[in-house]
């Protein structure tokens, strides 16, 4: 018998085994890469449509003729996915929703400006000229792709972020492992059904945009650039969640740290991208530094870090004056297409590889909160060893409610790991470098800007950028802290159930309201980390100087009310869903809703209909707004503190407004969510007790909430 063929290294790692299939499979690899390259160098000298057509052909190519890996890399996880989520009602609602929304703003706009500025149904003999028709084709085409890119931002995080962990938490994944599906099977095909389920909303519009295409005024080129930076969006955003799917155990954190780490992403890349070009230290950015035959400077690398910024790319498109050419709209779409790709790839890479290892240590490795340390002892016969002392957090006493004890104490806060650490610094970071910069602007360095001024003016114009900065990052911060409650809030009871542990907790001898009070103080006590930052900027504000001390003391009884809001609304929906994912989609926009969503319904219900109405100063809505603005938890978070009540400080809500409430309005909009909460927090007792069927009577005991009617046909019938 010949013996096996050895297996060298190429073969136990990557299973190659150098045969002439495998060889053939090499070169038309390099082949089609090599191709791929041709084409950027040559779509340089082309317009952008034939660039996007040229690279279209090239990913047809590729998946012709690799057709079977392709099916093999997705799998059979792809096609049951895409099946189950085409079906949920969810998804056609959304549609549904969307479809209407956008069909609705384009009768509106149309109507609109044949009454304003066409004035045509005054006119006994209307005649629209064509340029009066490109006008508008060019306006409803920035509006519908505005709308589109905001739409698909928010979806694509919800949709994909918590795939991998809701199987997680519900024991699916583990038994995918026990299968025959490889790590790149699970990643990709949960990817691909997300994806394709979330282009739909790009098709959707495509049919609206052609027909707009008959109006004029909408360049072919451009509607073809938006659209593949949509779908560039939407993949590279789905690869952050699925990255944070993979490496987070609760879908609840991964949703959020999708949005944080997109939206923080976009924040300091367009901040460092500008400011490298306009900080007093200029030259020092510009230095290049000799790198393997390139000159590279940190300057370069900030403009490369943002590179995947859309807004970064609108405002280079924008810099030039007249229209833009078409090359440049070319090398604006291939970098950001490149950036997208390289990130993608490696987050995707880094994903399929862990994907084993992290979900195996989640669930049989260390408990967290644990960690170990090797020491060595001296045994009594004088011989050394190393031991393993494992350390575990101290936590306080249980108390009389255990609940309350593991969500504040156990379960608070978001497990993210190193990721989630670096993600928040940065965040933190980005808030105190505008601080730095205002002080370096107006004491260290004033002469470069206000060499006139003496130092009490100086430091007066301190004060008030400081506290222009405070109410900033009190607005973003208060932002954050509502929807990070309403989501954590929409896991409380849900995650229970998918962790089959809420049969268990029912059977102990705790009440209802317990129960609720517990899961309700780890929403508000989960972000204590959070607060203490906040905390930290208001002292920072109150030791300067720059804020009143009575209205930091306001702003904290605020946002107290906001949270429980908050936490009110994400545990009515962990109650009333099947699932986290279902509770955190709804949580999610319910609070997007409340944070100041309702704006869109007050601009499409009130602001059109009194534009279409003929009215061109729009004063009556003067008053409403107001007490809109007083409705809105991040903008009265950041405009009750104050300095010294002057006009500027109070801005829309002083006395001295004509047609505004004046004052009156926050106090209006903070006596509305005061009701609100007490309504949630009643609405919430009686749905929980529902749900637990308890009750508790004049005594206090528990009861079950419905009892079998001994007279009811076999007990089907309840009192």
């Amino acid at each position: 018998m010949n013996a096996p063929p050895k297996v060298g290294f190429l073969g136990r790692t990557f299973g190659w085994s150098g045969s002439r299939g495998e060889w053939l499979a090499l070169v038309g690899v390099l082949a089609w890469l090599a191709a791929g390259y041709g084409i950027h160098v040559y779509a340089r000298k082309l317009a952008i449509g034939e660039s996007i057509l040229l690279y279209a052909l090239w990913m047809l190519a590729l998946g012709i003729v690799a057709r079977d890996a392709i099916r093999n890399l997705f799998g059979p996880v792809f096609f049951y996915d895409v099946v189950r989520t085409g079906r949920q009602r969810l998804t056609f609602a959304l549609r549904w929703i969307y479809a209407g929304f956008v069909g609705f703003v384009l009768a509106m706009l149309y109507y609109s400006w044949l009454r304003g500025k066409v004035n045509y149904f005054n006119n006994p003999n209307p005649v629209v000229g064509t340029n009066e028709l490109a006008q508008f084709g060019t306006e409803f085409f920035t509006t519908f792709i505005l709308i589109q890119f905001l739409v698909v931002v928010l979806l694509t995080p919800v949709y994909v972020a918590g795939t991998i962990c809701v199987d997680k938490e519900r024991k699916i994944l583990e038994f995918l492992f026990a299968t025959d599906l490889r790590n790149r099977e699970i990643i990709f095909g949960k990817l691909a059904s997300r994806v394709l389920t979330l282009l739909m909303y790009v098709l959707l519009g495509l049919p609206i945009l052609a027909f707009v295409q008959l109006f004029g005024g909408v360049d072919p080129e451009q509607l073809l650039a938006s659209t593949v930076a949509t779908i560039v969006t939407v993949i590279g955003l789905s690869s952050i969640g699925i990255w944070f799917s993979t490496m987070l155990k609760k879908a609840r954190d991964a949703i959020m740290l999708t949005y944080l780490a997109y939206f923080a992403y976009l924040f300091i890349s367009f901040l460092a991208a500008v400011y490298s070009n306009i900080a007093p230290w200029k030259g020092w950015w510009n230095t290049p530094v000799d790198l393997l035959g390139f000159s590279v400077g940190i300057h370069d690398f900030f403009w490369y870090f943002a590179e995947g910024n859309i807004g970064w790319q609108v405002l280079l498109l924008e810099a030039p004056r007249g229209a833009v050419a078409r090359t440049e709209l070319s090398e604006r779409l291939t970098a950001y297409c490149v950036f997208w790709f390289l990130a993608s790839a490696l987050l995707l890479g880094h994903a399929t590889l862990r994907l084993r290892a992290v979900t195996l240590n989640q669930a049989y490795g260390s408990p967290g909160g644990t960690r170990s340390r090797k020491k060595k002892v001296v045994t009594a016969d004088g011989t050394e060893k190393v031991v393993v002392n494992e350390l575990s957090r101290r936590h306080p006493a249980v108390g009389e409610n255990p609940v309350f004890w593991k969500e504040v104490f156990v379960d608070s806060g978001t497990r993210g790991g190193w990721a989630a650490r670096i993600l928040f610094g940065l965040i933190a970071i980005a808030m105190i470098v505008p601080i730095v910069i205002i002080v370096w602007n107006e004491l260290i360095d004033p002469d470069r800007y206000y060499s006139a001024l003496t130092f009490t003016e100086r430091w007066q114009r301190f004060r008030e950028s400081t506290n222009l900065w405070l109410r900033i990052v009190t607005g973003i911060l208060t932002t954050l802290i509502v929807l990070a409650v309403a989501v954590r809030g929409a896991g409380a009871i849900s995650g229970e159930k998918d962790k089959d542990t809420w049969i268990s907790l029912l059977g102990t001898p705790m009440s209802s309201d317990a129960i609720l009070a517990g899961k309700f103080w780890g929403c508000v006590l989960g972000l204590r980390r959070v607060y203490f930052f906040l905390l930290v900027i208001w002292s920072v504000g109150l030791a300067l100087g720059a804020v009143n001390v009575l209205m930091v003391l306001l702003d904290a009884m605020l946002l107290a009310i906001y949270i429980a809001a908050f936490s009110w609304i994400g545990l009515y929906f962990s109650m009333t869903a099947r699932t986290t994912m279902v509770a955190t989609v709804r949580s999610f926009f319910a609070a997007v809703f409340c944070a100041g969503g309702f704006w869109i319904v007050f601009l499409i219900g009130c602001v059109l209909p009194t534009n279409f109405a003929g009215s061109r100063n729009g004063n009556e809505l003067e008053t409403p707004a107001s007490l809109l603005m007083g409705m809105t938890p991040p903008f009265v978070a950041g405009w009750v503190p104050m300095l010294e009540f002057d006009k500027d400080d109070m801005g829309p809500f002083h006395p001295d407004v004509p047609r505004g409430l004046g004052p009156a309005a926050p106090v209006l909009g903070t006596m509305i969510w005061c009701g609100f909460t007490a309504f949630l927090t009643v609405v919430c007792r009686y749905k929980f007790r529902e749900v637990t069927n308890r009750a508790a009577d004049g005594r206090g005991e528990v009861v079950p909430a419905r009892r079998p009617s001994e007279d009811g046909p076999k007990g089907n019938r309840y009192e």
